[in-house]
C-alpha cells in the first residue's frame, strides 16, 4: 500500500500497487457517512472476479458491501458504508478508527485475493 499526498477534499486515494485497482477513502458531511471503497476504474472482469468470491471476502473482512458493478460505466466499485454524526466531536477518533480499520482489513483481503 503506498499512501499518496493528502489534499483538502473530501476523499483520499490509496493505491494497492496496481492500476486496476485502488482503495478510496471518504468523509461526506452532506450525507453524514464515512466509506472505504475498492474502485475499478476499468476491468468488468476483475468486478465479476471477486463478486464471484463476494461470501469468502466478506467473511474474512467480518461485515457486509454493497458491490455495484455500474452497468453502463466502465468503472465498478465495491464498498463499505458507515452512517455517522459529524457533530458528535466526541466520536470523531472512533470514525477515524473505523475508516483506517476497514481500508487496512480490505488492503489486506484484496491483496491477498488480486
Amino acid at each position: 500500500m503506498k499512501l499518496v499526498k493528502p489534499y483538502p477534499q473530501h476523499w483520499f486515494d490509496i493505491s494497492l500497487g496496481t492500476s486496476d485497482a485502488h482503495i478510496t477513502l471518504t468523509a461526506s458531511n452532506q450525507l453524514s457517512l464515512i466509506s472505504c471503497e475498492i474502485y475499478i476504474p476499468n476491468s468488468k472482469e476483475l468486478f465479476i472476479h471477486l463478486e464471484n468470491l463476494k461470501e469468502n471476502i466478506q467473511q474474512e473482512l467480518g461485515f457486509e458491501l454493497e458491490w455495484a458493478e455500474l452497468p453502463n460505466k466502465k468503472a465498478s466499485r465495491i464498498k463499505a458504508l458507515k452512517q455517522v454524526n459529524f457533530s458528535d466531536i466526541n466520536q470523531w477518533e472512533n470514525y477515524f478508527f473505523l475508516a483506517t480499520r476497514k481500508n487496512r482489513n480490505s488492503s489486506t483481503s484484496f491483496s491477498n485475493i488480486y
